[in-house]
This record gives C-alpha cells, structure tokens and sequence, in this order.
C-alpha cells in the first residue's frame, strides 16, 4: 500500500472538512434573517461565519496561534487572496501567514511563540514576522509533528514505504531510532515515551498491532509497556492505519481506520490505552474510520 497521504484522495477531503468542523467555535444560531451571530460556547450549534468554501486546496491542519485559527495544506489562495499554504483567520477573512513556509503543509504545531510548519518543504518556523527554515530536514515529506517545550520532533517519508522520525536539537535533525517501514501519521508522549502511530511495519510479536509504536531509546517497539497486544482486522491486505494520537487524562487515545479484536470484542475506530492494558471505545460497522482527536474543555471530540 502507498503512503496514507498520496492513496486517499478523498480521505485528504474529508480530512480538510473534518477539521474546519473540530476547531471551528462552537455556537452561534443563526439569527432570523439567516446571518451566522456572534459565536456563543453554551451554544450547541455549530457557526458557520467562515463563509466555506474559501480555499482552492485541501486543508491539512488546523491550530490555535497567538489567539488565531491558523489553517494549512495544500493551497494557494484563501478568501481570494495568494496565500502559500498557511492562512490565519483575522475574524472576519482569511489572510496570507507571510510568504508561505515554502511548500505545502501537513502538519503545524506550536512551541512557546513559534509557529512551525511541515510538508513537502521540510520544516519552517514562524516567529510573528517572518518564515524560516529549521535546518536542513533529512525527510522528502513530512507527515508528523511534534512540539514540546524543549524539544521538536518530525516524521516523514524518506523513501519508499518508508519513514524516519528525527529530532532538531538546536543545530541539526537526528535520527531517532532506525527506518520504519510504512507511514507515520502522528506522535505523541505518553509516560515519558515517544509514541508514533501510522501504518507500521516493527519487527516483533506477529499477532501484535501494526499501528502504534514507542521509542525505548534505543529501537521502535510494537507494544507499550510491553503488555497486551491487540489484534488488527483489516479490510483488505495491509490497509489498516492509525492517524491520530492525544493523550487525554491518563489515557493515550488512537484513531484510525481499523476494527480490532480485544478480549473477544470487535472494535473499531478508537482505541484507548490505561498504560497497562487497551481498553474499546468504539464499536461500530466495519468500515468506519475517525481521523481526528481533539480535548474540548475535558471532552474527547472524535471526527
């Protein structure tokens, strides 16, 4: 199978829409005469002031900047203006983020008072004025990002089917641990652990999953902790994949397109793990798939 990004069209769609509806303000009713209002939290209803659609592209990722929506992926205009793969809404349009990072965005993350952004371009910074590369990135493309207060990490594609996840520290990317084959789609930490997810290929237990990995420091490992595996079904040969990681109160939370078997049980969609065991959060039809994560004021939001 191809990597996740390049093989589902109308996935990279569906994905632009769903997170255009995750991070939107809640609220807002329409007003009498049909005009969106102003957006109310309390408010079950979902605003629709953006005026959709705005953009010519796909968008891949959404995040909250120096109190803004920052949208990005692969566009060129917004709200009518030239806007190289990053727009920042402003209240009332969307505006250009600069020159643009460079290439199209998939994935943006937010460290202190830095905006950075990775695609196909590698990975660019933004401090409020300018963009600026983050040294010379080793991956063709990358596919996820992560930023903590101290330190940023990526993961992308560096060949065929397969992927290298590599940290900036200060002066250069290094690698951390070997090639993995396949895809990674997104990282998290969880206990103090690099977690990655995607659709993976790990040496280890045959009947363990293929969709999420931790770094032990010194090689990717299969399972968490060591403890209970769970059994993938795929809907066909090697098509299931993780997208997305939060970590939510004590638990690490996974989505995806996959149905898994725990205890007997068939789930699908997400998945959580308590740090000892995987515990089912979803079951529904074969088929069904989320693709996004988000912590709304305590609530688990899945899209």
């Amino acid at each position: 199978m191809e990597f996740l990004w390049e093989s589902f069209p109308i996935f990279r769609r569906l994905l632009s829409l769903v997170l255009l509806s995750l991070l939107i303000p809640i609220g807002a009713r329409l007003s009498a005469q049909g005009a969106p209002a102003s957006p109310d939290p309390k408010d079950h209803y979902w605003w629709n002031g953006f005026g959709l659609p705005v953009f010519d592209g796909p968008i891949y990722d959404l995040a909250t900047y120096d109190g803004r929506l920052v949208a990005a992926g692969w566009f060129t205009q917004a709200s009518g203006a030239i806007a190289n793969h990053v727009a920042i809404w402003s209240g009332d349009q969307w505006h250009p983020l600069g020159s643009g990072p460079g290439g199209p965005v998939r994935r943006l993350a937010i460290q202190g008072k830095k905006l950075h952004a990775g695609g196909l371009g590698g990975v660019a910074s933004w401090n409020g004025t300018e963009w600026t590369p983050v040294g010379v990135c080793p991956l063709l493309d990358v596919t996820a990002l992560l930023a903590t207060d101290d330190e940023l990490v990526a993961a992308g594609r560096v060949g065929d089917r397969s992927s290298l996840v590599v940290r900036w520290d200060g002066e250069t990317w290094t690698s951390v641990g070997d090639t993995i084959r396949g895809g990674v789609y997104d990282l998290a930490i969880y206990a103090d652990e690099l977690i990655a997810c995607g659709d993976l290929t790990i040496p280890g237990d045959s009947l363990c999953h293929g969709l999420v990995a931790r770094f032990d420091g010194v090689a990717w490992r299969r399972t968490l902790g060591g403890r209970s595996c769970f059994l993938v079904v795929g809907f066909g040969v090697d098509d299931f994949f993780a997208t997305d990681l939060t970590v939510f109160g004590d638990d690490l939370i996974v989505s995806g397109y996959f149905d898994a078997v725990l205890d007997g049980r068939a789930c699908s969609t997400v998945l959580s793990w308590d740090g000892n065991r995987w515990h089912c959060l979803a079951a529904g039809p074969p088929g069904m798939f989320a693709t996004q994560l988000l912590d709304l004021d305590g609530q688990l939001i899945v899209g």
